[in-house]
């Protein structure tokens, strides 16, 4: 609902639905500002990843997208993300010690309600791909990832008593929505707890 409003007042505004990240700082206030963020940590040291770390939170987050790389000189994440299943994005957050998959609400803690396609702050975690939901549904061999895995399950019993599907931040404007665990693809950015 919230993003539905949202949404409306971005377009009644005249904002273009475009697939490049539209702010609007003159109406809304950034709710993810750069000075929440000490972007000054060095890289991992099992992964080597570019990390930042939310003041607000105490989280550490990598800076990109699983496949991507950080190219600090230029404030980039190169390359193509990579996509998962939910079983598959379990299984590489174990690849990386101390790491995880993190709860849909961690994840909605990234959004910045100022701006659309992505609503993440893209000096913070640039590149972070950004498609709009309906993409999703169009028909391809492999559908497009559209959010990013979380490990928190949807809460709804499948005909096996199995909770069938997990939660996505959908990251166009920053929504949680339920996605199957078996047939979805989508993204991963990989979180860890700070340093006791």
């Amino acid at each position: 609902m919230k993003a539905t409003v949202r949404l409306g007042l971005l377009l009644l505004l005249g904002a273009p639905a475009a697939l490049a990240e539209i702010c609007l700082p003159e109406v809304i206030p950034p709710s993810t500002p750069d000075t929440r963020y000490d972007t000054t940590l060095p890289p991992d040291d099992g992964s080597g990843r570019a990390v930042v770390q939310d003041l607000r939170t105490g989280l550490i987050w990598m800076r990109c997208t699983l496949g991507q790389n950080y190219d600090a000189g230029t404030n980039r994440c190169i390359g193509d993300p990579a996509r998962y299943d939910w079983a598959g994005a379990l299984q590489v957050a174990q690849d990386y010690p101390g790491w995880r998959l993190p709860t849909i609400k961690e994840l909605q803690s990234l959004v910045n309600l100022q701006c659309y396609g992505p609503a993440i702050n893209l000096r913070i975690f640039p590149d972070t791909p950004g498609s709009p939901i309906p993409e999703y549904f169009q028909s391809t061999p492999t559908p497009p990832a559209v959010g990013f895995w979380s490990s928190t399950p949807f809460h709804e019993i499948d005909g096996r008593g199995e909770y069938a599907r997990a939660w996505i931040l959908q990251p166009f404007l920053g929504d949680a929505t339920p996605a199957p665990k078996s047939n979805a693809i989508n993204y991963v950015r990989l979180v860890r707890d700070p340093n006791p």
